[in-house]
């Protein structure tokens, strides 16, 4: 992609006059990193907003693209980020496990459901057992979907899923889902993530690793170029596929 991305990009900034590339990231360019760095650059990028001036330009200067290849502080926070990520799986799929045991033993001491074949009608101890082992388990799940959360932020504050929508619906009116201030993660399709920064009367920030950082005047120019950005850059890609999106409310100097 690293062609198409640059093509792309000054494509885009001579139909859009009023958005301006920050920081040029092109990640594509480096051929030595597996998966990319989508959600560790897009993380950090909010968590250095987050801190600051200092810690911003910091950012910038680690982020930006001189030499085709990807910093290697990304590449540490991605694979980070994806153990997180995988730990969460794993913390959901055994609470949904011992859930559904718990359950069925419950329902079968009460006579509401048939036991197994081979099976022994459980007794009030086996399904007390069960039923603590999911709780435990909704405690974990909890606790792993924290930390999960707070890798969003570049670890500094737990963000909020808020929605999760149709691709083309969020492609085509981005102003409808972004409707407070503050800081978006988004995962596009389980496969990529971007970041925003809204101010519903100001200035907005955007950060894609296959592009860059963009600035925008304001939400609704925002919202005109990503439609253009999203079909120019990946085409018809996630089209059917779910976009989730989160939020941290916060209000920043933009710079």
């Amino acid at each position: 992609m690293p062609d198409h991305a640059r093509t792309t990009t000054d494509a885009l900034l001579t139909r859009h006059p009023t958005l301006e590339m920050i920081t040029p990231t092109y990640q594509s360019d480096d051929e030595t990193i597996d998966g990319g760095v989508c959600r560790g650059m897009a993380s950090r990028w909010i968590g250095a907003q987050l801190l600051g001036e200092q810690n911003i330009v910091a950012f910038r200067k680690l982020a930006t693209n001189t030499d085709g290849k990807v910093n290697m502080e990304f590449v540490r926070y991605q694979a980070a980020f994806n153990a997180v990520g995988k730990e969460f799986e794993t913390s959901r799929t055994q609470f949904r496990t011992l859930m559904d045991e718990a359950e069925r033993l419950d329902a079968v001491f009460n006579g509401k459901s048939e036991r197994g074949w081979f099976e022994r009608m459980p007794t009030a101890e086996k399904v007390a057992e069960a039923s603590d082992a999911a709780v435990k388990a909704a405690t974990n799940l909890t606790k792993s979907a924290s930390m999960l959360h707070r890798y969003m932020s570049g670890g500094l504050q737990e963000v909020n899923k808020v929605s999760d929508v149709d691709y083309t619906a969020f492609e085509q009116a981005l102003h409808t889902h972004l409707t407070g201030n503050g800081f978006y993660y988004i995962g596009l399709g389980g496969t990529h993530a971007i970041a925003f920064y809204v101010a519903q009367a100001g200035e907005c920030l955007f950060i894609d690793a296959n592009t860059g950082e963009w600035k925008s005047p304001d939400l609704a120019t925002l919202s005109t170029f990503f439609a253009d950005y999203m079909v120019s850059l990946y085409g018809t890609q996630y089209a059917g596929r779910r976009v989730i999106i989160y939020h941290h409310a916060s209000v920043i100097v933009v710079s």
